[in-house]
């Protein structure tokens, strides 16, 4: 194996196996470091591969650039291909798979349901279709 990939082996086998919610955005707010947002597991893996993998990724990028190599182009564009306006009314909405019915916020207030929608089975609903 690639001496870097096995210091980089090694080091994420460090991680901690288990993840205290409260702790982990404790230490995010502490940091400043995205601890408002709900998807909080995310969010604190990447502060700790910011804090105990940077020398690692430091030298994979010094080694690109010695090669010469660009960085990856990552999701810089996007091409549109079609626009559809559909309409719904209530009669077509009770056809829907109804979930989340009776959920609660975070802050205790109540939670619209949601509707699962197949867009098979909603082609009466179209009023426009634009195609590029």
């Amino acid at each position: 194996m690639n001496p870097e990939y096995e210091v980089l082996k090694q080091r994420l086998e460090t991680i901690p196996k288990f993840w205290d919610g409260k702790k982990s955005i404790l230490e995010l707010k502490e940091n400043n470091f995205q601890w408002r947002q709900i998807e909080w597991i995310g969010f604190w893996f990447e502060y700790w591969c910011k804090n105990n993998l940077s020398d690692i990724i430091t030298s994979f990028v010094q080694k690109r650039e010695e090669r010469g190599s660009y960085s990856r182009t990552r999701k810089t564009s996007f091409e549109i291909k079609e626009i559809i306006g559909r309409r719904f009314d209530a009669e077509s909405i009770s056809r829907f798979h109804r979930f989340q019915k009776g959920f609660r916020e975070p802050d205790g207030s109540a939670r619209k349901e949601k509707f699962m929608i197949d867009p098979k089975d909603i082609d009466s609903e179209i009023i426009f279709h634009i195609k590029f």
